[in-house]
């Protein structure tokens, strides 16, 4: 009984150590190598193990990452400047005439409060105020009523500062209101108002003289040529209104 047990163990034995010795030929055979892989026994190491990243090594870009340079940037939200004042303040402006009768025939340097019509402004000088009809010029025309108060809104643009400063000549008191008086005005930075409403096609120039008038003939002229204001539709002025007051 004893004889074929250890026959039997002697057998295991010899087809197992037969396997042992297959094995690394059957995974590798003689004709084909694994490179990645080293030989049984050998120590694995840097050099011998190339799938490994060397420590030492430049480590490469990545084109699908972009470098520092390219990355976006953030650009810093600029401050938005105020508009500018159409009328900025002018610290050489001359001081209001103090305490004189704005009634009297001369030269005064005044304010505007406000403004009454198409030709018609209330001035003061910190002591008193004073309603000016602007000299050489009408806006109304009975044959298109309202049409005045385009002249009315450039008056209100053209003073809009209120600390502006104007030039107000006072000519004589107005015939039909004693309280009134004719006078021009014109603004620091040497704007006539009348001028200017005459220019852009909003005042016409009557038949009464005044020092400047030869400056306003020209210029009514050519918004009459150029069509602007109104010299143009709807608020033209009429034939019989021109015929009028400038015969």
């Amino acid at each position: 009984m004893q004889l074929p047990r250890i026959l039997i163990i002697g057998a295991l034995a010899l087809t197992l150590g037969a396997c042992q010795a297959s094995l690394p030929n059957a995974l590798f055979p003689d004709d084909a190598t694994n490179p990645d892989y080293p030989n049984p026994g050998t120590p694995i190491t840097l050099a011998n193990n190339p799938a490994y990243p060397d420590p030492n090594a430049t480590p490469s870009n990545d084109p699908a990452y972009p470098t520092p340079a390219e990355l976006p940037t953030v650009v810093a939200e600029q401050p938005v400047a105020p508009p500018a004042d159409p009328m900025p303040a002018n610290n050489d402006m001359p001081p209001l005439s103090q305490g004189a009768n704005l009634q009297q025939p001369g030269t005064y340097t005044v304010k505007i409060i406000s403004v009454n019509a198409g030709t018609q402004v209330l001035v003061n000088n910190e002591t008193s105020e004073q309603l000016v009809t602007l000299v050489g010029i009408f806006t109304v025309d009975p044959a298109q009523p309202g049409c005045e108060n385009q002249s009315n809104d450039r008056l209100v643009l053209l003073t809009a500062n209120p600390a502006a400063r104007y030039t107000l000549t006072v000519i004589k008191p107005d015939p039909n209101d004693p309280a009134i008086v004719i006078g021009k005005i014109v603004r620091h930075d040497t704007i006539d108002l009348g001028l200017d409403l005459v220019a852009s096609g909003l005042a016409l120039l009557n038949t009464e003289p005044f020092d400047g008038r030869e400056n306003y003939v020209p210029l009514e002229a050519a918004a009459k040529a150029e069509i602007i204001g109104r010299w143009n539709e709807p608020c033209k002025f009429s034939d019989t209104l021109i015929g009028t007051q400038q015969a």
